[in-house]
C-alpha cells in the first residue's frame, strides 16, 4: 500500500485527495507548502493573493464535488460552521468550488495537535490535561449554541496553539464523511461517524439521536487517553473493530485513579461521568464540563508547554525539508507546519523528526529531563539540592570578581533594563551585571545549556534584585524538567534573599493550588505597592469568561485588576521586569476583563434581585379574582433559590422541580451577559403586601442572601379588577326586572375592586346597601344571594361602587 493510499473497513483502499501535477493555484489562494494529507483531504499553507492572508487550505475529496446532493451539504455545513467564532475554534474564514476542487479555507495556527504531543510525552500532568479538556469545552459551547455537533472530537482534532490555547479542528468534516476509512483514523463507517477509539454510543446506533452530549462522550475519552497514556477501550482484548464499538456501548472503561494512581478520584469520577453510556447521565451541557473541570486545571503550565512546542514546530518544519517534506513554493524559508503527522513515516523519517524534537524540547527546557514516566506518570526527579550547592560553591570561588563590579551591579533599573534589551540575543563571555546574567540565562536555556543556564540563574540570584521575569522563568525552567513538586523543593533552596516580592511570587506559582490565593493575598498586605502580586492573586480566581463568573467572583476580580493597572499607571509595575516584553500579555489580558466588567459594581452585588409584581386572573366559584405574582431577577445564576414571609417561617424552594429560565431584566437592567435567571412565584390571598426573604446558593455552592424585599399588589389588583369591570355594559353588570335587582355580574366581574355596592330604588328608597356576601369566596353562591327583592314594583335603580382605594364609581341607572 503506498502512502497516499489507507485501508477500509471492508480491506479496500480509498485515495488520498491529490490535485494535478503543476498546480500551484486554487481560486485566489497561492499554494506555498503541504502542511498535512488525510483521509479527507489535504491541507495546504496557501496565501490569499489579493489579501496577503495566509491560511489553512484544505482541499477536500474530489467525490464530494462530483455528487450535487453531497456538496449541496457540504455548501449547508460550510455556512453553518462560518458562524462560529471562538478563540477555541479554528475559524473557517472562506469555501468554495473550482472546477472540480472543493476546499476550505482556515485560519493558519502554529502549533501541535494532541496526537502528537501524547506522542512526545504519553501522559500529560493532571493540570495541564484538564486545562486542555476545559478549553475544548468551552468550544462545544460556543458550537452547541449554534445547534450543532462535532462528532468526531479525539487528539489529532484538537490543536494545542503555541499561547496555549486549545483549539477545535475539522467542525462538520466528520459528517461529510462517505467512504469508509481504516478503523484508526477519523471515520464514517457504514453506520456511525466518528472515530472507533472516542467514539459516543449513541453515534454507532444508526437509530439512535445524536446531540452535544456525544461531543462530551469524545471529550471524556480524549482526557482519559491523556490521562492514562491510552484510548479507554484499546488493550489486546479491543483489537478488533467490532470488539472496540462493543466496549463503548456496553463496558466501563477501568477508574483513571486505578489506571494512574496520581489521578485523584475526584477526577476520575468527573471523567467517567462525560463517559456515561446513557447520554442522560452525563454532563448535560459543555458549560457544566467546564465548572466541573476548573478546580484540577493549570493554566500556566499549559501555557509553558505550549511556548516550548512552539519552537518545536518551527524545528520540525525545517527537519520535515531534510528529510524529504517538499515546499509548493519556492520560499522555503517561510514554511510553517501547521500540524504535521508522523505515524505514517517511514522508520528513518521517523528518527529524524524524534531527533530534530528532542533538540527543541532540550532547548526549551534546558536539558529534558522527561516529564513523565511513560507508564506510571510519575514525575522524574533530580537532584536539585546537590546541584544547587556545586554551583554556589563555585559562585562564591568568584567572590573577589564580583566584588569588583559592584559599580556595575549598581545599575538604575532603565539602564539595566535597557541593557537586557541589548544584550539579550548573544552570550555575554564577561557577565557582570544582573541584567548580563540573566541573558545569559536565557540563552543558554534556550540552547540546551542546562548547566550554564543554572548557573547564570544563581548567579543572578545573588544580586538579590527584585524583579519578576528571572524569578520565573527559572521556576518554569525547574517546572518543565522536575515537575511541579520537584521545582518545588529546588526553588526553594536558591541563594540569595527569599523575602524578596519577586522571589516569593514565583515561589508561590509552585505551590499548590489551594494555597496559592492565601499566599498571595498575604503577599499583597505586606508589600501593598508590589504591582504583580494583583494580577496573579486575580488569577487565582477562576479562569473563566464574565458570563461564567459569580458576581463575587467578578467584583472581586475587577477590584484586583483596578488596583493592577492602577499600580501600573504609577510605575509600579513595570519597574519589577526586567523584560519589559513580558507584561504586554498580562497588561491586554487585563484592560480585556475590565473592559467587560465595566457594568458591574458594589451596588449589584449589595442588591441581586430585582422583582417586581403582577396579576393574573383565576376563577373561584365564578368569581374572576386577580391572584398576585412577585418576579425575581437575579444578576447571577441563582442555584436553589428559597423564600419565606417571616421570620417564624421555615424557607421553601422558589422553583421546585422544573428548570431555571432565562429572560432579560423586565425594566432593561442588563448585567452581563444580559441574561438572568427569572423566577416567579404567586402569592397566597392573604399575602398582598409585606416582605418577602430570598435566598439562593452561587454557581460555586456559595449561600447568598437572605435578601428582603417589600411588597404591595393592592393597588395593581385593584386596578386590573377596575378594568375588567369596564370592559362589560352596565347591564352585564346589573340585572333589573319588576321584582328584583341582580348584581351577581358586578360580584363576578370586580370582586377585588368593590368595597360595598350602593343603590337607590324608585324615589323613595334611596342610600340603600346590598351586603356583599361573606362566603363568596367559599362556594358558589345561590342566585337569590345576589339578587335584591324589595317586594315592591322596580321603575329604576340608580347604582354605585365603592372602591377598595376610597374612591367610588360612576352612577349607573337602570331601568326593567
Amino acid at each position: 500500500m503506498t502512502d497516499d493510499q489507507s485501508e477500509t473497513l471492508d480491506g479496500g483502499t480509498i485515495g488520498f485527495t491529490s490535485l494535478p501535477e503543476g498546480v500551484r493555484q486554487i481560486g485566489p489562494y497561492r499554494l506555498i507548502s503541504e502542511i498535512g494529507r488525510g483521509a479527507m483531504g489535504t491541507v495546504y499553507r496557501a496565501e490569499h493573493q489579493h489579501l496577503s492572508r495566509t491560511v489553512a487550505l484544505k482541499v477536500l475529496p474530489q467525490e464530494l464535488a462530483a455528487s450535487p446532493d453531497r456538496y449541496a451539504r457540504f455548501q449547508r455545513e460550510m455556512q453553518a460552521i462560518g458562524r462560529l467564532e471562538h478563540p477555541n475554534i479554528v475559524l473557517a474564514t472562506d469555501a468554495g468550488q473550482i472546477d472540480e476542487v472543493c476546499y476550505i479555507a482556515m485560519q493558519l495556527v502554529e502549533g501541535v495537535d494532541l496526537a502528537q504531543l501524547i506522542g512526545d510525552r504519553e501522559i500529560l500532568a493532571s493540570g495541564e490535561a484538564c486545562e486542555i479538556a476545559r478549553q475544548v469545552a468551552l468550544g462545544l459551547g460556543e458550537i452547541d449554541q449554534h445547534e450543532m455537533i462535532h462528532r468526531d472530537i479525539k487528539p489529532s482534532n484538537l490543536l494545542l496553539a503555541s499561547n496555549g490555547e486549545v483549539k477545535i479542528l475539522d467542525l462538520g468534516i466528520a459528517s461529510l464523511r462517505h467512504t469508509p476509512t481504516n478503523a484508526d483514523s477519523l471515520t464514517m463507517t457504514g453506520s456511525f461517524l466518528g472515530t472507533p477509539d472516542y467514539v459516543a454510543p449513541e453515534q454507532i446506533s444508526s437509530g439512535a439521536s445524536v446531540d452535544i452530549r456525544a461531543d462530551i462522550y469524545s471529550l471524556g475519552c480524549t482526557l482519559y487517553h491523556l490521562l492514562s497514556g491510552h484510548a479507554p477501550f484499546s488493550g489486546p482484548e479491543y483489537k478488533s473493530l467490532p470488539a472496540k464499538l462493543l466496549g463503548h456501548a456496553e463496558k466501563d472503561a477501568e477508574l483513571l485513579n486505578h489506571v494512574n494512581e496520581h489521578i485523584p478520584a475526584e477526577l476520575a469520577a468527573i471523567v467517567a461521568r462525560m463517559m456515561a453510556k446513557n447520554p442522560n447521565d452525563r454532563y448535560r451541557s459543555p458549560a457544566e464540563v467546564v465548572e466541573a473541570l476548573s478546580p484540577f486545571c493549570d493554566g500556566q503550565m499549559l501555557d509553558e508547554t505550549a511556548r516550548c512546542f512552539g519552537e518545536q514546530i518551527r524545528a520540525r518544519a525545517k527537519a520535515a525539508l531534510v528529510s524529504g517534506g517538499s515546499p509548493i513554493g519556492e520560499d522555503e524559508s517561510t514554511m510553517i507546519q501547521q500540524n504535521v503527522s508522523i505515524k505514517k513515516m517511514p522508520t528513518w523519517k521517523k528518527v529524524a523528526w524524534g531527533l530534530a524534537a528532542t533538540l527543541v524540547v532540550l532547548a526549551c527546557v534546558g536539558g529534558y529531563q522527561g516529564l513523565t514516566d511513560a507508564k506510571q506518570g510519575n514525575v522524574k526527579q533530580v537532584a536539585a539540592a546537590e546541584k544547587i550547592a556545586s554551583h554556589v560553591g563555585e559562585i562564591e570561588s568568584d567572590t573577589g570578581r564580583i566584588a569588583t563590579s559592584t559599580e556595575q551591579i549598581a545599575m538604575t533599573l532603565d539602564q539595566m533594563q535597557n541593557q537586557f534589551r541589548e544584550i539579550a540575543s548573544k552570550i555575554n563571555e564577561d557577565p557582570q551585571t544582573p541584567a548580563q546574567w540573566y541573558a545569559n540565562a536565557i540563552i543558554h536555556a534556550k540552547s540546551g545549556n542546562a548547566t550554564e543556564a543554572r548557573r547564570a540563574y544563581l548567579q543572578f540570584f545573588e544580586s538579590n534584585l527584585n524583579v519578576v521575569d528571572p524569578f520565573q522563568s527559572f521556576a518554569s525552567l525547574l517546572r518543565l524538567q522536575e515537575g511541579t513538586a520537584g521545582a518545588r523543593e529546588t526553588f526553594a533552596a536558591i541563594p540569595g534573599d527569599a523575602a524578596l516580592p519577586a522571589r516569593q511570587l514565583a515561589s508561590i506559582g509552585l505551590q499548590p493550588q489551594a494555597e496559592q490565593r492565601e499566599r498571595l493575598q498575604l503577599l499583597a498586605n505586606q508589600h501593598p505597592e508590589f504591582g504583580p502580586a494583583y494580577f496573579a492573586l486575580s488569577e487565582t480566581i477562576q479562569s473563566k469568561p464574565p458570563y461564567d463568573m459569580t458576581l463575587t467572583e467578578k467584583i472581586a476580580k475587577k477590584k484586583l485588576l483596578d488596583e493592577y493597572l492602577r499600580l501600573h499607571d504609577i510605575g509600579q509595575v513595570l519597574k519589577y521586569y526586567l523584560d519589559q516584553s513580558q507584561l504586554e500579555q498580562p497588561i491586554a489580558s487585563a484592560q480585556a476583563l475590565i473592559e467587560k466588567l465595566q457594568d458591574v459594581d458594589e451596588e449589584q452585588l449589595n442588591h441581586p434581585i430585582k422583582m417586581s409584581t403582577d396579576v393574573s386572573p383565576v376563577n373561584v366559584h365564578e368569581i374572576m379574582l386577580w391572584q398576585g405574582q412577585l418576579r425575581f431577577q437575579f444578576a447571577e445564576d441563582a442555584r436553589s433559590p428559597e423564600y419565606r414571609f417571616s421570620a417564624e417561617d421555615e424557607f421553601a424552594s422558589l422553583s421546585p422541580e422544573r428548570p431555571k429560565q432565562t429572560t432579560q431584566f423586565l425594566q432593561g437592567i442588563a448585567f452581563d451577559p444580559g441574561l438572568t435567571t427569572a423566577e416567579t412565584l404567586t402569592l397566597p390571598r392573604a399575602n398582598d403586601h409585606g416582605e418577602i426573604e430570598i435566598r439562593y446558593q452561587d454557581r460555586n455552592g456559595v449561600a447568598r442572601g437572605p435578601f428582603l424585599l417589600p411588597f404591595d399588589i393592592r393597588q395593581t389588583r385593584q386596578q386590573k379588577a377596575i378594568e375588567w369591570l369596564t370592559v362589560f355594559d352596565k347591564e352585564n353588570l346589573i340585572a333589573v326586572s319588576k321584582k328584583s335587582i341582580g348584581f351577581s355580574g358586578i360580584l363576578s366581574s370586580g370582586y377585588d375592586a368593590i368595597e360595598q355596592i350602593r343603590y337607590g330604588l324608585n324615589k323613595d328608597q334611596p342610600d340603600q346597601t346590598f351586603p356583599i356576601p361573606t362566603e363568596i369566596l367559599q362556594r358558589k353562591l345561590t342566585s337569590d344571594e345576589t339578587r335584591v327583592k324589595p317586594g315592591s314594583a322596580i321603575q329604576f335603580v340608580v347604582v354605585q361602587f365603592a372602591y377598595k382605594d376610597g374612591t367610588s364609581s360612576e352612577l349607573y341607572r337602570c331601568e326593567p
